[in-house]
């Protein structure tokens, strides 16, 4: 179970699992993540999201969560713990809101949660962002990212594996 409570002093973090309008809002302000995957902006299942988690792990390994600035969603992040391994946490996802890409607050959550991790003992971080994705490379690298030298194919398009050791 992931307690959050003392995660950000600049943001509401809550768990997405009540807040699925506002998730869907969201994602409609990032045609682009999803063009690079091939799919439309997803408006049905959004929970199949929620509560995806890879192969063998405990849904308690999993939060998906908002990052709010008063009544405004501005960004979310699906966070696995101790995966691929103890001790590791891995980004399924961060989306900013479009309204607040490009300005840096980005990178400020994601250094608060590198921060928040290391505090409870974990010691890298993995993604994968979808190749040809420039702008998720581009804004991996700028927050300290290197590439694992992974590349796998998923259904249509493949997915390039980063890390960072906090």
């Amino acid at each position: 179970m992931l307690y959050v409570e003392d995660l950000t002093q600049n943001y509401q973090v809550r768990n997405m699992t009540e807040h699925l309008e506002e998730l869907s809002a969201l994602y409609a302000e990032n045609p682009q993540y999803f063009a690079a995957l091939g799919q439309e902006v997803p408006t049905e299942n959004l929970w199949e999201d929620l509560v995806a988690v890879p192969g063998g792990m405990s849904c308690l390994s999993k939060a998906f969560l908002g990052f709010w600035d008063g009544d405004k969603l501005v960004a979310v992040l699906e966070l696995v713990i101790d995966y691929p391994e103890d001790n590791f946490a891995y980004v399924g996802l961060f989306m900013m809101s479009a309204s607040r890409q490009g300005t840096g607050e980005g990178s400020r959550i994601m250094e608060e949660v590198f921060r928040w991790l290391k505090n409870d003992g974990y010691t890298w971080v993995e993604l994968a962002y979808t190749y040809g994705n420039e702008q998720s490379e581009h804004f991996w690298k700028k927050n300290g990212f290197v590439g694992t030298g992974d590349i796998h194919q998923q259904g249509d398009y493949y997915v390039v594996g980063m890390h960072r050791e906090l």
